[in-house]
């Protein structure tokens, strides 16, 4: 489910940045926003991909 959120807020903030009339804050929001969700996305691919649960075993 996050995958596809991450995907649809990637999607969405691209056309945004592509086709929009968008200056100054704004911009500078939907570029943050575009950011994190490819972070996010990465993130939760990555963690998936090689089998990471977190924590540290002693």
């Amino acid at each position: 489910v996050a995958r596809i959120v991450a995907v649809i807020i990637i999607i969405i903030t691209g056309l945004s940045l592509a086709f929009g009339d968008t200056s100054g804050g704004f911009r500078r929001l939907v570029q943050i926003v575009f950011g994190l969700s490819i972070a996010f996305a990465a993130t939760s691919f990555f963690l998936a991909f090689f089998s990471f649960g977190g924590g540290a075993v002693v």
